[in-house]
């Protein structure tokens, strides 16, 4: 078979758990404090797009997101503790929070109706009017 450059679908072994929604992780049962705080941060964050966050791209957009926080999070707790954390790292990830949540905004931009033009508002109007002139 020639090459295509593209990845062939295995019907025989089908689709993983988390590519049909019914997992958000490769592995464990998803009990851990952690597991239960990445599907809130998740489901959250997937709230804020609605029907965009089934789009893949999206969808692992939300996972990097509620990862970075998790591990922003974790540090956090352990700077509130009086341990020493690195810095660099922190804020390392809290530039790319701001950067995946900046992406996040431009998906919600990409999939929110554009506004009506004036045009199309005033033939919703004047369809509107005929139907209410047609019903009395």
């Amino acid at each position: 078979m020639p090459d295509t450059g593209e990845i062939e679908s295995n019907k025989a072994k089908g689709k993983s758990r988390v590519t049909n929604g019914l997992t958000l992780l490769l592995t464990g049962d998803g009990r851990t404090a952690g597991a239960r705080r990445f599907r809130d941060l998740f489901n959250a964050f997937a709230a804020e797009l609605g029907d965009a966050a089934k789009v893949p791209s999206n969808n692992q957009l939300l996972r990097r997101i509620a990862q970075v926080s998790i591990e922003l999070e974790a540090l956090e707790a352990k700077r509130a503790q009086g341990d020493a954390i690195d810095p660099l790292g922190f804020c390392t990830l809290v530039n790319s929070q701001r950067r995946l949540l900046r992406d996040l905004e431009a998906a919600k931009a990409r999939s929110a109706k554009p506004p009506q033009t004036l045009a199309e508002y005033l033939a919703s109007e004047r369809k509107t009017r005929a139907t209410l002139d047609k019903a009395a």
